[in-house]
């Protein structure tokens, strides 16, 4: 396909994207930022159509990943598991997370420190649990790391403790302590952490 561009007209249902016709006749949409490249009378090669549809491809795609880190934050895996799911093509992929860096959009540790502020204020657990959950993301090493390098897993496991033992308050001490310890271990930690937990708030229970 080549031919002079006849006319550039906004989409009627979205103003951001633009039809491009070629030789009079209607060729293919653009976003409005790749047809700001345009202009009437210009003659396009085929090499160069081609390569406005790749760049359209990869501006639809960003547009796509920007949404999805608007609904909650997510780390390069998982984006690339995403776009990978919408059949993007993979160099297609590696453009838009990288424009997504370079932007200051997608940052693994930024992530990371964001996943361990919100399990420490929403749902505790214990720094094994965090490591497994930042892994499933994609999440190195060394990041996660960083991340739990100022981890109180005691602190953790009381506030996950505190927020268990209101149910069970009212229970004698090894049922409390039994369902407690349990609670606990369920969210990964340890048995000398849970056990030790469990018998201080005991303790806070009966002195309540």
């Amino acid at each position: 396909m080549q031919g002079t561009v006849s006319a550039l007209r906004l989409q009627a249902r979205d103003h951001r994207r633009v039809n491009v016709f070629l030789d009079g006749a209607f060729a293919f949409g653009l976003a409005k930022v790749l047809a700001a490249r345009l202009r009437v009378g210009q003659v396009l090669t085929g090499d160069e159509i081609a390569g406005l549809q790749r760049l359209e491809q990869e501006e639809a795609s960003f547009r796509q990943a920007v949404g999805l880190i608007a609904r909650r934050p997510r780390s390069a895996q998982e984006l690339r598991k995403a776009l990978t799911r919408r059949e993007i093509a993979p160099e297609v992929q590696e453009a838009v997370l990288r424009r997504l860096g370079e932007q200051g959009l997608l940052d693994d540790q930024a992530f990371a420190a964001a996943w361990v502020d919100n399990r420490r204020a929403f749902r505790p657990r214990s720094r094994v649990a965090l490591r497994a959950e930042m892994r499933r993301k994609g999440i190195d090493r060394s990041t996660i790391d960083a991340a739990l390098a100022e981890w109180d897993e005691t602190a953790a496991a009381m506030e996950a403790g505190r927020r268990a033992a209101r149910r069970w308050q009212a229970l004698p001490e090894r049922e409390f302590l039994q369902k407690l310890m349990g609670s606990l271990n369920r969210r990964g930690f340890d048995y000398e952490t849970s056990s030790t937990v469990a018998h201080r708030l005991w303790q806070e229970t009966t002195l309540t």
